[in-house]
């Protein structure tokens, strides 16, 4: 599929401009500042490239749908893998919570990122989303999705899954279920 082609080629051409896209590269330490470094540092390198922006604003009208096209379910399944193995991390450091297994945690942060993608893509385009409409958006993306499969969430505090749940975290139930 050409357009997957040109795609990851881009991605490969942002990656070091981007960094720390690699689970060797993640601290042990600020997993949610880490990844709001990735993403501020994914949409300034993405805006900066005339071509990327294009490709992004392309990918975005996408669909998840794996019937649409054999390679784009191939695609889409590369970047869940991707997805899960840095949650994976972020569960080892006790900050992704362990109560919904990583498969569905993986989708539910791209259905996400698509509406983020497409509704800052649309306002920019039509300018109906101001500067300082898309600053606050894009201070809180990352804060979205903390708050959608954090540690943190629904009395989740210390879900580390070496160590029992503390008195006030109330029940933790780790998921087991793989899609």
């Amino acid at each position: 599929d050409l357009f997957l082609t040109v795609v990851r080629r881009a991605m490969l051409l942002l990656a070091p401009k981007i960094g720390g896209m690699a689970v060797g590269e993640l601290p042990e330490s600020d997993f949610w500042g880490a990844a709001d470094a990735l993403m501020a540092a994914s949409w300034a390198a993405t805006l900066q490239d005339p071509q990327a922006f294009a490709l992004l604003k392309a990918a975005a009208s996408l669909h998840f749908d794996p019937s649409h096209s054999a390679p784009m379910a191939l695609f889409f399944a590369e970047m869940r893998g991707w997805l899960e193995v840095i949650l994976a991390h972020g569960q080892r450091l006790g900050e992704v919570r362990l109560d919904l297994p990583l498969s569905l945690q993986s989708r539910l942060l791209m259905a996400v990122g698509q509406a983020f993608d497409t509704w800052i893509l649309e306002g920019m385009e039509s300018g109906q989303v101001s500067e300082e409409d898309m600053t606050a958006v894009m201070d809180n993306y990352t804060q979205t999705f903390r708050r959608l499969i954090g540690s943190g969430v629904a009395g989740l505090r210390s879900a580390h899954p070496d160590q029992p749940p503390s008195e006030d975290s109330g029940p933790v139930k780790r998921a087991s279920t793989v899609v």
